[in-house]
């Protein structure tokens, strides 16, 4: 091989492995190595919404709703622990209609812890002076307060019935089997009252004692029976009546023509 040439060839050898080196290189230059970001999973916690239980209100203690109708009129107002619960119950009474007429007045309890009970006053008298209730008193020691109402009126007199609450419903309270009807007042003549007793001092009534009497003759001297009374099962039982005397002149005398129960101090 001529010199010349052997250079050339030699030439293009080193040339040729440059070259191949060259591109070795280069891709090794190039190659990029991707590592792919790790996938995170988000695991979000689900939403759980509590409804609250829905709001419902109690029941009443006794049925009715205790308002007072719409067309009432000639309302009064007291008030009396009927049912013994420690909370005082709202009494009305009221007209529905023309007032003078039999049958328009009403009695309601209206009960602290819901509900009501109504009673129709029937009583003749009850247009003369309307119906008025009282605030109400324990008679007996049941825990539990009656009430006196007006139902009627006559010259010198008022007259007075007594009513009770049981089992939710308002009733009036008996004597001899009938209506109770109580005259206080007085006139020239006659006198009639009651009272409530706490025979033993303990700070609950025992019994009611009714007045009546009259004037002996001409005199200053009355003759008057006091009869005492129990309420026992919604009836006033008859204990004991007394003969007793009063001077018109006596600084008591007026008791005998009045009501000295609790709640019946404006009467």
């Amino acid at each position: 091989m001529r010199r010349g040439s052997a250079i050339v060839v030699a030439a293009a050898l080193i040339a040729a492995a440059c070259s191949d080196d060259s591109r070795a290189a280069d891709t090794q230059g190039t190659a990029s190595t991707t590592t792919a970001a790790p996938t995170t999973t988000s695991t979000q916690e689900p939403t759980t919404t509590t409804q609250a239980p829905p709001v419902t209100e109690p029941e009443p203690a006794c049925p009715g709703s205790g308002a007072l109708p719409g067309q009432a009129e000639n309302n009064s107002l007291a008030a009396a622990d009927t049912n013994g619960d420690g909370t005082a119950d709202t009494l009305h009474s009221y007209t529905i209609g023309d007032p003078t007429v039999v049958g328009a007045w009403w009695l309601q309890v209206s009960f602290a812890g819901g509900g009501g009970g109504t009673l129709q006053i029937m009583d003749v008298g009850a247009g003369i002076g309307g119906v008025r209730v009282y605030d109400g008193t324990d008679l007996n020691g049941s825990g539990k307060e009656e009430f006196f109402a007006k139902v009627g009126a006559g010259a010198s007199v008022n007259i007075l019935g007594l009513f009770e609450v049981v089992d939710c419903t308002l009733r009036r309270v008996t004597i001899d089997g009938q209506p109770t009807e109580f005259a206080i007042g007085g006139s020239i003549n006659f006198v009639n009252g009651l009272d409530c007793i706490d025979l033993d001092v303990d700070g609950v009534n025992d019994f009611i004692v009714v007045y009546t009497g009259q004037r002996l003759g001409e005199s200053a001297e009355f003759e008057i029976t006091a009869a005492q009374y129990a309420l026992v099962d919604g009836a006033l039982q008859f204990i004991v009546a007394d003969g007793i005397g009063g001077n018109e002149n006596d600084a008591n005398f007026g008791d005998f023509s009045s009501a000295g129960c609790e709640g019946l101090e404006f009467l």
